[in-house]
Formats: structure tokens, C-alpha cells, sequence
């Protein structure tokens, strides 16, 4: 999915409406030079992004850090917001109908029952991952979906119920940056630009291919909380910990 694509449905969008009837003054080039302005000033790649993302970076925009460390002007934000809502409608359109998800079982009365919820709740989280991502490594753009895994920003054993089920709590990852991302050999800062951790040698990072700075992860005002978290963790250098889920 490209903006060019997106200027060409709201071209034609326009086009179909009777006079009165377009969004007043603003035009399809108009909402597209808007989005691009934001991509390059917060250097978000808001053009591959999934619509869930586009529309929590939507709902955070006056509240995200980048917006404020940026120093846009107020008016702009408030004029940008419109392309980014209607951006995200036109990718949720592209992509289909949502998926459908079943309930979770109640409480559970037994240890069985508690596994299978869990078990449930895991599943539940990859695939929502997998929807948000568009079946793709948040970071390499990998689609092989068995070399793929949901990585929790907070980990399981740390979140409440509501947190281990949000997909903002989780990226999508390669194996081996989901290995690395776990034990906090690797972390994103809130532009989402790769920190790599003193512990990889520059060997390791070699054989990894991270010798340069991967493309910066999309990450929406929902992810940045969870993100801070994983970072405190990741520049503190702690090691020792379980596996985090």
C-alpha cells in the first residue's frame, strides 16, 4: 500500500461526491502532502504502516513525545489528524473484513482449565499480532509466518490480564530478533529506531545483519508505553530473568 494509491482513491472519492458535499477546501494532494510532512518529521514509515497502528498514532498524536520533541505547529497537528483517520479507513477497507475472534472461557475452575485460557489468550495474541503486522516482521518485513513470533513488550508474567491480551503490548518479530528482544539484547526508542546492546559484539551483529541501522518500527503512542518499560529494563542491562513471552 502506497500514498500514491491512497491519492488515487481519494481522488476518485472526491470525484464521485455531488457539489457541497467534499471535505471543504481540503483536496487529495492536500491530506497525502500532510501525511508525507508527518512521516518525515517524526521519520515514521506511516506509508507501510497497518491500519490499527495509523489509528492509535491518530488517537496519541497530541500526546506523543515525538509530536512534542518535533516542535510542530499546534494548527498542524490538529489538520494532520483528519489524514491520518481517514488514511487508516482506507487501509481497513484494503485489508478486508476484521477477523472474528471467540470469547475467552470464563474463570477457570482447575489447572487444566487455567492452561487452556492461557493457551487461548497466546493464540489470540499472535493472531491479533499477526493482523496488525499484515503477517509481516515489524522490523525485516519477514512473511514467513513459521519464522515468525509474538513478542511481548511487557512481559507475560508482568502484565495484568488486560495487558498479556492488547496488542499494542507486542511486536511481531523474526525468531532471532524475537531471541534478542526477549533478553534485551535489543529495544526501540520512541522514534523506534533499533538500541543494540554492548553485549552483541560486533561479530554477532554481523552475523545478524544489524552492521547498519535497521528501519525504524512504527510505533504508536499505545506501543510507547509498553516500550518504556522493555527500555528501562534494556539500558539498565539486567540478564538475569526469565524467558519473557
Amino acid at each position: 500500500m502506497t500514498f500514491a494509491a491512497y491519492q488515487r482513491h481519494l481522488t476518485e472519492d472526491f470525484r464521485s461526491r455531488k457539489t457541497g458535499q467534499a471535505l471543504q477546501a481540503d483536496s487529495a494532494s492536500d491530506y497525502v502532502s500532510r501525511l508525507r510532512r508527518l512521516q518525515m518529521a517524526l521519520r515514521l514509515p506511516i506509508e507501510s504502516a497497518q491500519h490499527l497502528v495509523v489509528r492509535a498514532l491518530a488517537d496519541g498524536l497530541a500526546g506523543d513525545p515525538r509530536v512534542a520533541a518535533a516542535d510542530l505547529p499546534e494548527r498542524f497537528i490538529g489538520d494532520v489528524r483528519p489524514a491520518l483517520e481517514s488514511y487508516a479507513a482506507f487501509l481497513e477497507r484494503e485489508s478486508g473484513p476484521p477477523a472474528q475472534t471467540e470469547p475467552l472461557p470464563e474463570e477457570p475452575a482447575t489447572e487444566s482449565a487455567a492452561l487452556t485460557k492461557t493457551r487461548l489468550g497466546q493464540e489470540r495474541f499472535r493472531g491479533d499480532l499477526f493482523r496488525m503486522w499484515e503477517g509481516r516482521c515489524a522490523v525485516t518485513a519477514l512473511r514467513h509466518p513459521e519464522l515468525l513470533r509474538a513478542s511481548h513488550i511487557k512481559p507475560w508474567a508482568e502484565s495484568d490480564d488486560r495487558e498479556r491480551l492488547d496488542a499494542f503490548n507486542g511486536l511481531l518479530l523474526a525468531v532471532h530478533l524475537d531471541a534478542m528482544f526477549d533478553r534485551r539484547m535489543i529495544s526501540f526508542d520512541h522514534a523506534g529506531d533499533m538500541l543494540i546492546s554492548p553485549r552483541l559484539s560486533g561479530d554477532d551483529r554481523a552475523v545478524f545483519g544489524l552492521t547498519s541501522q535497521p528501519r525504524p518500527v512504527l510505533l504508536s503512542a499505545r506501543h510507547l508505553t509498553y516500550m518504556d518499560h522493555h527500555r528501562t529494563r534494556f539500558l539498565s542491562g539486567e540478564q538475569d530473568f526469565p524467558p519473557s513471552g
